[in-house]
């Protein structure tokens, strides 16, 4: 089986510091990811972004967590998790293998590499 998220777009908000239920840091983002030309176009919608929220668990992300502002374009990689909240709703939601804050945009029909200004792997390494 496969379970992988690959995405890049934009802080909506700050990200935000909480503990988990295990008592780790957990911190939480909202994302606008634009549609590029290969996705078709929301019809009833203002603007042309999916949203995800995405959750970064433990000490590895705490470098980078004053590098996630508003507006800041980040990739992300994890996987998908769905879970039940009590009151009947269910919340889906990507947890963070990887977070890249990207430096430069460069966009979906730019072909130019973008410029990372820290990557946290999934053994909490930060790399410059």
């Amino acid at each position: 089986m496969l379970n992988v998220d690959l995405k890049q777009g934009f802080l909506c908000t700050d990200a935000q510091l909480f503990e988990s239920q295990g008592g780790m840091p957990k911190i939480v983002f909202r994302m606008a990811v634009p549609r590029d030309g290969t996705i078709p176009k929301k019809t009833r919608e203002l603007d042309n972004c999916d949203y995800f929220t995405i959750v970064a668990l433990g000490d590895k992300f705490m470098p980078i967590m004053d590098g996630l502002k508003k507006s800041v374009c980040v990739t992300v990689q994890g996987y998908t998790q769905s879970r039940d909240i009590s009151d009947g709703r269910t919340v889906v939601e990507t947890i963070a293998r990887e977070i890249a804050i990207v430096v430069k945009w460069t966009g979906p029909r730019n072909l130019e590499e973008p410029k990372y200004l820290a990557v946290v792997d999934t053994q909490g390494h930060e790399n410059k």
